[in-house]
């Protein structure tokens, strides 16, 4: 499916939605079942937008000026050529997206270098000459720096590690909200979870998708989206 952003208007119908969703067999008839069934078109769409295998939107600015006037049509040219600045809304599904060219091993190594760095310019500042340069203190960066980089290795890094323990293509955090947010969307406008629906959309949106009902059914039941049960106790309150 191309890759698009959505610029959905409240007027388009369920079934012009799907199409530019990608779906044309089961899963457009089950996404118009849906609309029908309670769902607003525009915002269904752009929960299952953010489920396909990439959810990026490139950002082009269409305003000029103070005033944020609209671009005509030459100036919005321009701007077309201009570096854009893209989004991935599921950044973390993905260590590569998530740490751009860096690996988890090379955060340790640079853990490692940060502190050998911290600890030879600290040896500089200790030196006669840098106490001379800076001997009316003024360059606190100086002094400063080692501190930083013990700081970021020490601190900031480990935090980043003990991050990435939570991202990437197994435990899919994006793609988990992304599904836990579709769910209270369906159940809030529908008062149903629709797992067979919301399956056969998937199957058709993403390429690699393997939803079936039931697959769904146990993966709400994982993760808490499931029916509270009413107990006496709590009917008596």
């Amino acid at each position: 499916m191309t890759n698009k952003s959505i610029n959905f208007k409240s007027t388009y119908k369920a079934s012009e939605v799907a199409e530019y969703l990608g779906l044309k067999h089961t899963g457009k008839d089950s996404f118009i079942s849906l609309c029908e069934k309670g769902c607003d078109a525009e915002e269904l769409g752009n929960y299952f937008k953010l489920l396909t295998s990439r959810s990026e939107i490139v950002i082009t600015r269409r305003y000029i000026g103070k005033r944020k006037r609209f671009a005509t049509s030459r100036e919005h040219a321009e701007r077309m050529s201009e570096p854009q600045r893209t989004i991935d809304f599921r950044s973390m599904d993905s260590i590569e997206a998530a740490l751009g060219e860096f690996q988890k091993r090379d955060l340790e190594r640079l853990q490692k270098k940060l502190k050998k760095i911290a600890v030879d310019i600290q040896k500089l500042n200790n030196t006669n000459l840098v106490r001379r340069i800076d001997k009316h203190k003024y360059h606190p960066e100086v002094s400063n720096l080692p501190p930083l980089l013990n700081y970021y290795a020490d601190k900031f890094i480990k935090l980043m590690l003990r991050e990435t323990e939570g991202i990437g293509a197994k435990q899919k955090p994006d793609h988990t909200r992304f599904m836990k947010g579709l769910y209270k969307y369906v159940r809030d406008n529908t008062k149903e979870w629709h797992d067979a629906l919301i399956a056969d959309v998937l199957n058709e949106i993403g390429p690699d998708s393997k939803d079936t009902e039931q697959s769904l059914k146990e993966w709400r039941n994982r993760h808490g989206i499931i029916e509270k049960k009413v107990t006496r106790k709590n009917q008596n309150l």
